[in-house]
């Protein structure tokens, strides 16, 4: 190839190089993958084995595609994720919810704040609809319900004298979920 034509193909590189990347201005960037700056996607355009060449380079193509997806993947991710929560299952919600609480929580001690904390507080405003999924969780994984369930039901079906005892309280509200048919 000429020398003479390189400068035209570099053109053509940086003018496709502006389409994408004012196409993925448009859309938010991605929450979590990170985006090549403008420079660095030059460079790899200049520096790939497509300069001089009139078809682009595999790696080229492919580098472009990503890009393309990315920005079209955060405007769903940004755009879609109201809708995405509305899809949501209660028990979808309720298992995300509390595999992001327990994570949140594993180092903290105080129970007020355990509870206080902001995804335990939406696991409680999903209200009866989510009481049958706390059972069943308490009563595999011996997961930390009991304020959750006090405060949603208004009942406390242990005895007093119990509290403080895990297994006698998950036991009685595992008894109570089968007799209002919620387990």
């Amino acid at each position: 190839m000429p020398d003479q034509l390189a400068p035209i193909y570099d053109a053509a590189n940086k003018a496709l190089l502006g389409s994408i990347l004012f196409s993925a201005a448009l859309a938010p960037a991605p929450l979590l993958v990170p985006q090549p700056t403008q420079d660095e996607v030059i460079e790899y355009l200049l520096s790939s084995s497509s300069r001089g060449n009139p078809f682009f380079d595999q790696n080229v193509t492919i580098s472009i595609l990503k890009c393309d997806a990315q920005a079209h993947a955060a405007a769903h991710i940004r755009g879609g994720a109201a809708i995405a929560e509305a899809q949501e299952t209660v028990a979808e919600r309720f298992h995300r919810l509390a595999a992001e609480w327990s994570k949140e929580v594993q180092n903290v001690s105080s129970l007020t704040a355990m509870t206080a904390h902001p995804k335990y507080r939406q696991i409680v405003d999903l209200k009866w609809d989510v009481v049958p999924f706390m059972l069943i969780d308490l009563q595999e994984n011996h997961g930390f319900w009991f304020p959750a369930l006090r405060e949603i039901t208004g009942i406390q079906p242990f005895d007093p004298s119990e509290a403080g005892n895990s297994k006698r309280m998950i036991n009685a509200w595992v008894r109570w979920g089968k007799r209002k048919q919620l387990i």
